[in-house]
């Protein structure tokens, strides 16, 4: 199904590039113009100062009232994810809100998130080789073939 709705999306984006009409999709487009990975970087460069006065990671971790311990936040960071540094789905949420829920860790993504971003990846490398044959003037950053869905799965390639 999500397939289906990133190829019918990735079909609206052409025919309105082809219109003349510049717009962007953020799961389909902001890989193509990225070198790294572009998130909110929650508890890394942002924190949440909430009503209460107290710091929380992001919003949702203060309206769920889980709020985080300062050296926490050093847990949230990209280079203490070693899934997320290795991967280069750079269009990826990579929520820690949502990895500490379904993970209980900070820094260890959801294989659904994973997933998710890696089905995105995969339109963009096909939307990546229409706007090329259409707009052949314009350059992108190339994105890579993978033999993976889940960066985890090269996580553990890697550590043998």
């Amino acid at each position: 199904m999500a397939e289906e709705q990133l190829q019918r999306v990735e079909t609206i984006f052409l025919n309105q590039i082809k219109d003349g009409h510049f717009c962007e999709i953020s799961v389909l487009t902001d890989r193509l113009y990225v070198e790294g990975m572009e998130n909110c970087f929650a508890g890394e460069k942002n924190i949440t100062l909430a009503p209460d006065g107290k710091y929380y990671t992001c919003p949702a971790f203060y309206y769920h009232r889980k709020r985080v311990q300062e050296p926490e936040f050093v847990m949230t960071r990209l280079e203490r994810s070693p899934v997320c540094k290795v991967c280069d789905a750079y269009q990826c949420e990579r929520c820690v809100y949502l990895n500490k829920e379904r993970t209980l860790e900070y820094n260890v993504p959801s294989e659904l998130q994973c997933l998710k971003s890696h089905r995105e990846r995969k339109r963009t490398m096909h939307l990546q080789e229409e706007l090329e044959k259409n707009f052949p003037s314009v350059n992108f950053m190339r994105i890579a073939e993978v033999n993976y869905d889940d960066p985890c799965q090269k996580v553990m390639w890697m550590w043998g």
